[in-house]
């Protein structure tokens, strides 16, 4: 990943961490405020469920621990605040039992972050590894490329990835064997094992090439996809078959 798209996501991610966290403290705020002046038997604080939800939005790993703590000290406070129309007993109770289903959500939610930053240092672990291969690397769903490192840029000739991303990657290869890409894809996605075939595809300059491809289904974003790798042996065979 290059160093302004680094930044950018750097930057977007604290807008959004951001914007997360307002309304997160708007909602505890809010609930507290009908807590404290409804009576213990309405079961509004309930409601903390929803602001603990939404630290599964937040980077910070613990973050639904911490917002767990906070609501169990409120729902505390709110306990002596509140109108009394139940004993104090049942009340506390019910309080108590409750704190304990926010601490074991806030548990789910925290195995669910964790699960998600394994899932995210493979992927970037899996782009420093396919930006520094000498060998073209896109990623696609349904022909439609989702990512393309270096190498590839310069076999295509774009001059950057949105040259490529968005467009279908059979628009690359040549149209006698275009049926032949399809299937490979159809076959990755099934999980069937693909030997590498020789393709025609359009290069730099808008020459041909003949290129061998290899397709490999991969989970990208959470989405099953398809990773081609390409070898241009065009040196070798020459363009054509």
């Amino acid at each position: 990943m290059d160093v302004p798209e680094r930044i950018s996501g750097t930057v977007e991610k604290i807008t959004f961490n951001f914007r997360v966290l307002t309304y997160i403290i708007v909602l505890t705020a809010l609930i507290f405020a009908v807590d404290v002046i409804t009576p213990l038997g309405l079961m509004v604080w309930i409601l903390y469920v929803i602001p603990l939800i939404l630290t599964l939005y937040l980077t910070w790993r613990y973050s639904p621990f911490f917002a767990t703590g906070i609501f169990i000290v409120l729902l505390g406070t709110s306990f002596f605040l509140s109108p009394r129309d139940i004993t104090l007993l049942f009340a506390f109770i019910n309080r108590v039992f409750f704190s304990l289903v926010l601490l074991i959500t806030a548990v789910f939610i925290w195995n669910h972050k964790k699960s998600e930053e394994v899932f995210q240092r493979n992927e970037e672990r899996f782009r420093c590894l396919a930006e520094s291969s000498s060998d073209p690397m896109i990623v696609h769903i349904d022909g439609k490329m989702l990512y393309a490192n270096r190498s590839a840029l310069v076999l295509f000739g774009a001059d950057s990835r949105e040259d490529l991303v968005g467009k279908e990657l059979t628009g690359l290869v040549d149209p006698s064997d275009r049926v032949k890409v399809k299937g490979m894809i159809d076959d990755a996605m099934m999980g069937t094992p693909a030997p590498i075939r020789k393709v025609r595809m359009t290069g730099s300059g808008g020459d041909w090439i003949q290129v061998e491809m290899l397709d490999e289904k991969v989970m990208w974003e959470r989405i099953p996809a398809v990773l081609t790798i390409i070898r241009d042996i065009t040196d070798l065979n020459g363009p054509g078959e």
